[in-house]
């Protein structure tokens, strides 16, 4: 809501005695992420510089093998995973937290689960009627 600070009025109302204390309410519950360098987060700065290097490894390491076109293709391939790690959120989730999450939900606690429910209350008459 955006009005007066110190008398509290919505923004169709004057402030009393023309004191000019107006604020927006509503920058306060953005929150800002601090940024390094290029206006990159931490982790998107460290997943694309690893991102450049899986590039320039996957160059120097088959520029003798394939002809430019196929290793510039091959570059951007495997380096795309590693640039999309650091953008990479889910429902609040990095990569690794969403991947682990994955794997423990499809391997480490696979299985069938089973949803029992208790009447607490058929419970009680149960044990009203067999005294």
């Amino acid at each position: 809501m955006i009005g007066c600070e110190k008398h509290r009025f919505p923004v169709l109302f004057f402030c009393p005695k023309g004191e000019n204390t107006w604020k927006s309410k509503s920058t306060k519950k953005f929150a800002a992420k601090e940024t390094i360098y290029f206006g990159l987060t931490a982790r998107q700065l460290i997943c694309s510089l690893l991102a450049v290097g899986t590039a320039v490894g996957l160059y120097f390491a088959l520029r003798g093998v394939l002809d430019r076109e196929t290793l510039g293709w091959l570059c951007i391939v495997g380096a795309a995973p590693m640039a999309a790690a650091g953008f990479f959120h889910y429902n609040g989730l990095t990569l690794e937290q969403f991947l682990w999450a994955w794997c423990k939900t499809n391997f480490l606690l696979a299985g069938r689960r089973l949803w029992h429910s208790e009447n607490y209350l058929y419970d009680l008459w149960e044990k009203e009627d067999k005294k």
